[in-house]
């Protein structure tokens, strides 16, 4: 699996955060810029803006074959999920609580947020209408983490935007926080844990 069609179907969550008619604030230093794609080069493998270009491509695709909700959940299980980091994203999540935790309730934890995500992300797929996407330079800090951002064009309106955090692991990239519009999925669950654990 590859996280092309992860980070390709997270980026169309911010289409409905775009027909909700939630503001954007633009970055003054970053205008969208079309990725070059080669095809299933080594560059693809360590590029991850590459990897996304070729994934939404897929995605789209799959997509405007109008697939059953049955097809969708069974596409997300299989395609997006191996492309996050849901261990990452429940420990940042859980906060200074994590350490606390067993390794059943880190497994626990893990699989619970992964659930939620993908049913978060079935449901915001089914608003997709064809909308362009373009892409932002990529950006790596001096972790050596990448954040790549994409516009969802949504005609008469200021395009939506989501970020997608990734790092580099044993596995490949995976993506670790996404933020649509400003809204972090970490801190989200963050929110959203430490109410269930209390």
């Amino acid at each position: 699996m590859k996280l092309t069609y992860v980070v390709a179907v997270a980026t169309l969550l911010s289409v409905s955060v775009a027909s909700a008619g939630i503001q954007v604030k633009p970055e003054q230093d970053a205008a969208p810029a079309a990725v070059p794609v080669s095809a299933k080069s080594e560059a693809a493998a360590s590029n991850p803006a590459v990897e996304l270009k070729q994934g939404l491509d897929t995605l789209i695709q799959f997509l405007r074959n109008g697939p059953s909700i049955a097809e969708l959940g069974t596409y997300l299980e299989e395609k997006i999920a191996p492309g996050f980091d849901f261990e990452f994203m429940s420990q940042a999540s859980a906060g200074p609580l994590y350490r606390y935790m067993d390794d059943a309730q880190k497994a626990r934890l893990a699989k619970k947020m992964e659930v939620m995500f993908l049913a978060s992300l079935a449901e915001k797929l089914a608003m997709y209408d064809n909308q362009d996407v373009a892409y932002l330079p990529p950006r790596r800090n001096r972790r050596g983490q990448v954040m790549v951002s994409a516009l969802v064009n949504n005609p008469g309106r200021y395009p939506g935007r989501i970020d997608f955090r990734m790092h580099q692991t044993k596995k490949g990239w995976k993506v670790y926080d996404v933020v649509g519009n400003g809204a972090s999925a970490i801190v989200y669950y963050r929110n959203y844990f430490r109410k269930v654990m209390r």
